[in-house]
């Protein structure tokens, strides 16, 4: 459970992906939430408090 400030998005499922790049050590790791579902409306509340004086 991920908490920010006294607001709770509450559980978000997320798709993860790594992706790699070849001859390197280099990895970036993507976190998604399906278009237009309540997890990515969770996600973007998130995304929004994070931000300084959003909440």
């Amino acid at each position: 459970m991920v908490r920010h400030g006294r607001r709770s998005p509450g559980d978000i499922v997320l798709d993860l992906d790594i992706l790699t790049a070849a001859g390197t050590d280099l990895r970036i790791v993507t976190c998604t939430a399906g278009a237009d579902s309540a997890d990515a409306r969770k996600l973007d509340t998130l995304r929004a408090c994070a931000a300084p004086q959003r909440c």
